[in-house]
């Protein structure tokens, strides 16, 4: 359902599971058409290794599918001071079996794999809080309102950075206007060089 709708956000509460965040990322995809679109995938994950507290927050830097046995990697382009980690994601609630990787969800894969349908890879984010350590009861839903609410300044710093990244997009477009007509880029160029100005930027904000 749509929780919140504005110019700029749309909010977009799924549920867990492959069904539920497939259905919500179509639905905000075909609604909103627009390839300069970012999806960001904020919800809650396992961690296999208890050293890390519940309401820890990690930004994803891989991601594997059980049930498919591939990975997906999201472009790690913003500078940050979130913690990064890997996810696997299940069709169901881990019981206790081995993953490869740090972090355990139902969701990462089959949101990234539809919103890469819909944008580029560097125009996808995820963010998970640690809920549990896979071997716990499932959290309480206050619980879990509590680790969001902790961590809330950061993920809105993050988001607020996604966006002021967003703001250098005419900048981007005109610079490679400019060079393509003085250099006759084909179509193909075009899109190379936007994307090595754009990662460009976001490394040292300037052109």
């Amino acid at each position: 359902d749509f929780y919140a709708d504005t110019n700029d956000v749309k909010v977009i509460i799924s549920g867990p599971g492959k069904e539920n965040i497939t259905k919500a990322v179509t639905q905000s995809g075909l609604r909103y058409k627009d390839e300069d679109n970012v999806f960001i995938n904020i919800g809650i994950c396992g961690c296999k290794d208890a050293c890390y507290e519940k309401s820890s927050l990690f930004l994803i830097n891989c991601i594997y599918d059980d049930i498919e046995k591939k990975y997906a990697y999201p472009d790690m382009v913003l500078k940050h001071s979130i913690r990064e980690g890997s996810v696997t994601c299940f069709a169901k609630p881990n019981e206790n079996k081995y993953i490869k990787t740090l972090l355990a969800d139902m969701e990462s894969y089959h949101f990234f794999k539809k919103a890469n349908e819909y944008v580029s890879c560097d125009r996808i984010h995820l963010l998970k809080v640690v809920s549990d350590h896979m071997m716990d009861k499932f959290p309480a839903k206050d619980d879990i309102r509590e680790y969001m609410r902790k961590n809330l300044e950061s993920i809105t710093g993050y988001i607020s950075r996604i966006t002021d990244s967003l703001k250098t997009g005419d900048q981007i477009f005109f610079k490679i206007r400019e060079i393509s007509e003085s250099y006759n880029f084909t179509e193909s160029m075009e899109i190379s060089l936007n994307k090595l100005l754009r990662y460009y930027y976001l490394k040292n904000k300037r052109l």
